[in-house]
């Protein structure tokens, strides 16, 4: 399976986000960030692969979303919200490990809280198997990046922080008892 292209996605997602149609000077305007060159090859290219149609209304050239693209596109939002429910779940966890006194079981609840947050991430990647992937997967995973680079990556140092460091204090405690006896 090959992935779409990111000027491709943007543009889907712009007609779906537009109501399923748009004329072209609309999607110019609201990708004015692409190039127009890149936004005309890559609609001619969704176009062939029939992700588009184009009609024809009031002499302006409208470009339409195929329906199983546009479900996908609400399949994906989808995953995106449950992602944020799974997000905010994952933020109260931590807080709440925050409080409690037990280092070991402070390090254990945010591993729980991570491993629950990782299951979300990776069911909705299964889901969106089914559902255009050459679309949904890449726009998941550009969230998922941001997800990690800010929150996970973060979560996991501390985690094998303070795993380490009870791991060291365990083998310390271990030999200082050792050597008493």
């Amino acid at each position: 399976m090959e992935f779409m292209n990111k000027t491709e996605r943007e543009i889907l997602l712009t007609l779906a986000n537009s109501g399923g149609k748009a004329d072209y000077s609309s999607i110019l305007s609201k990708l004015s960030y692409l190039p127009e060159e890149s936004i005309r090859k890559s609609i001619q290219s969704l176009y062939e692969k029939n992700y588009i149609s184009i009609l024809k209304e009031n002499n302006n050239i409208v470009f339409v979303l195929d329906k199983k693209v546009g479900l996908s596109v609400q399949y994906l939002n989808l995953q995106k919200v449950l992602l944020s429910k799974g997000l905010d779940e994952f933020k109260t966890r931590l807080l709440n490990a925050r409080n409690l006194q037990d280092k070991e079981k402070q390090a254990e609840e945010v591993k729980n809280a991570t491993n629950d947050l990782l299951a979300i991430i990776g069911l909705a990647l299964t889901r969106l198997l089914a559902n255009n992937p050459e679309l949904t997967i890449p726009e998941y995973l550009d969230l998922i990046k941001v997800i990690n680079d800010e929150i996970l990556s973060k979560v996991t140092s501390t985690i094998e922080d303070s795993l380490l460091k009870s791991l060291i204090t365990n083998i310390l405690g271990e030999r200082s008892e050792q050597q008493k006896q």
